[in-house]
């Protein structure tokens, strides 16, 4: 599968630890989110049916994109009643017509903080930073 392969290379570079990923379509935006846990380059996905989601976006020509947020061991802040809040880093893919096209830092910042609703700009939640993507690609089905 096609979406196996993509999503092992999303987390395989990622820091060690537990990540989510939101996988949407377009024009419709369908989504689905997954929980991903890596152990030593291991992939298991808490919910494998987005893997099936993400195949069949992928076998209709659907342009996708693809949201890793990966929660670390660092504490970003302490609330009020003493739970610390780890940081959570964002990293992002388009992918249209069999390329995968890494987000910029600044591109992530940019769509992780506007109000869906109004379009207008909002202050980034504490605690997460938004990452340059690195490369992905994604294999032809004779591939896969």
């Amino acid at each position: 599968m096609r979406a196996r392969s993509l999503l092992k290379n999303a987390v395989v570079f990622a820091a060690p630890g537990v990540h989510v990923l939101t996988v949407t379509g377009f024009p419709d935006w369908s989504v689905d989110t997954l929980a991903v846990l890596d152990h030593r380059g291991e992939l298991v996905l808490d919910t494998p049916e987005v893997e099936r989601f993400l195949d069949d976006l992928l076998r209709e020509g659907t342009m996708v994109s693809l949201v890793l947020y990966s929660l670390t061991d660092e504490v970003a802040f302490t609330d009020a009643q003493g739970s610390d809040f780890l940081i959570k880093r964002v990293y992002g893919w388009f992918i249209e017509g069999g390329t995968v096209r890494p987000v910029s830092a600044a591109e992530a910042f940019d769509i992780g903080c506007v109000d869906p609703d109004t379009g207008e700009p909002v202050p980034p939640e504490p605690g997460i930073y938004y990452e340059d993507a690195w490369p992905l690609v994604l294999q032809d089905e004779a591939s896969s």
